[in-house]
């Protein structure tokens, strides 16, 4: 059940870097154009697949913990399933959080590098946290493995 707190990590780093990346694309210019990174199409793309993908795995992972939720206001225990089910949504939490922020990350360019800036903060701290053993991929096998009917992980059970 520590899969549902820890995923709250990478949805929040993800989330500051998108609030960062959304104050530096308005002032950041880049270019012959003299316009901000902002009115770039390839960036204001970038931000809102970012945004989408972080918005679709938060979903996935609260729809999960609400099911695993009302299991328990039942007064029964989350199924073998349940419980593999809220470590692949972590685990998706953790991926797509990455992917945002590494998205934001390049797009901001190299002044994002520096340890000053606050995308840069993000970008160690999303790769910190996906170093945890509960974002790997072993977790993402025990849900297979239940949904096949194989080999049950001890951890779930």
């Amino acid at each position: 059940m520590a899969a549902m707190f820890l995923a709250a990590v990478p949805l929040g780093i993800a989330r500051r870097a998108l609030d960062e990346f959304t104050a530096v694309a308005v002032r950041k210019v880049r270019g012959p154009a003299a316009q901000s990174i902002g009115h770039d199409a390839d960036a204001q793309c970038q931000l809102a697949r970012a945004e989408a993908a972080l918005a679709s795995a938060r979903s996935f992972l609260f729809g999960t913990i609400a099911s695993v939720w009302a299991t328990a206001c039942h007064g029964d225990e989350p199924s073998l399933h349940q419980r593999a089910l809220i470590l692949l949504a972590a685990n998706q939490t953790a991926r797509a959080a990455t992917e945002a922020v590494d998205r934001l990350f390049r797009l901001a360019g190299a002044e994002a590098v520096f340890t000053h800036h606050p995308l840069q903060r993000c970008f160690r701290d999303i790769h910190t946290a996906g170093q945890h053993i509960l974002f790997s991929s072993s977790r993402d096998q025990a849900f297979a493995k239940v949904s096949l009917g194989i080999d049950q992980p001890t951890y779930l059970i």
